[in-house]
């Protein structure tokens, strides 16, 4: 890539680069070669445990500081995010105790003023009704691709020369198009992504631009630092995934399976803290033990 060091050690904010990568595939190795049904049982009552401690905690801070509680992974869109796709853990209590960890969970999404967590909202929800309590599933699926759409079409349709930010998604992905053609077999370099944003004039050539480091969405982001091939080998693998993710059967693996969903259309609108990225590389172990 354009830079070998940041490649294997990840951008400086980050830590993305291949030596993260490596962790990551040893914890899907583990998780696939140990977890069982008993176990996962537990570790998903656990999640929602914990998940919900981390929401009264945050709805303390937006209490005490009256405004989104940003303390919490350094980012309340970070939060909103791993709090999103940890609803469907609930949907393994009893109805009761089920709705109301969902209302105080929600509630604290509300209070990080994430779009991406209000869609994320809608999703869990309308998959609890639709898909969990064994509703129509085709529903679900094309409640899905109707919502992936409508975002991706409002990102992209909004034109970003009459936005008041120069990091809005549409330059974004826009500059990310152009870095991909400029290099798209080899791409720019896992966790590169900087180098191929500042490649790119557009919509006009500036002489001091922002820093951006990720291009906030997983799909373009894995295009434009590994190219065409890598784009290929990843879209092969997700799809693979929510394969098995639509073929779940008992209420764990359909919890885990709507956790996947989340967290795959989450990481198209924003970027994925850590602990996002290792309940992604968990529920793919899930699904494909």
């Amino acid at each position: 890539g354009s830079d070998l060091g940041k490649s294997l050690q990840g951008n400086y904010y980050r830590g993305d680069g291949l030596f993260t990568f490596v962790h990551l595939l040893s914890f899907f190795l583990v998780t696939y070669l140990l977890v069982t049904t008993e176990i996962l049982r537990r570790i998903i009552f656990c999640i929602s445990l914990s998940s919900l401690g981390l929401s009264f905690m945050a709805l303390g801070s937006f209490l005490i500081h009256h405004g989104p509680p940003s303390e919490f992974f350094g980012n309340s869109r970070f939060l909103a995010t791993y709090l999103v796709i940890t609803l469907p853990c609930f949907f393994l209590w009893k109805p009761k105790l089920a709705w109301l960890g969902l209302l105080i969970q929600c509630g604290t999404i509300l209070t990080t003023a994430s779009l991406g967590g209000i869609l994320g909202i809608a999703l869990a929800l309308s998959g609890y009704f639709v898909w969990f309590l064994k509703k129509r599933l085709d529903l679900y699926i094309i409640l899905i691709l109707g919502m992936v759409m409508v975002t991706i079409a409002c990102f992209f349709l909004i034109d970003p020369r009459q936005q008041k930010s120069f990091e809005g998604r549409g330059r974004i992905f826009t500059k990310g198009y152009y870095a991909f053609m400029q290099r798209p077999i080899t791409g720019w370099g896992m966790a590169n992504f900087d180098h191929a944003f500042e490649a790119v004039n557009w919509p006009v050539k500036t002489e001091t631009d922002i820093y951006v480091d990720k291009a906030h969405s997983t799909l373009v982001e894995v295009a434009v630092t590994t190219g065409v091939f890598g784009l290929m080998a990843y879209i092969f693998f997700i799809g693979a995934l929510l394969k098995k993710a639509f073929k779940s059967k008992s209420s764990e693996d359909i919890a885990i399976a709507m956790l996947f969903i989340l967290v795959f259309i989450m990481s198209q609108t924003n970027i994925l803290s850590i602990s996002s990225e290792l309940y992604f590389w968990f529920a793919a172990a899930v699904l494909l033990i």
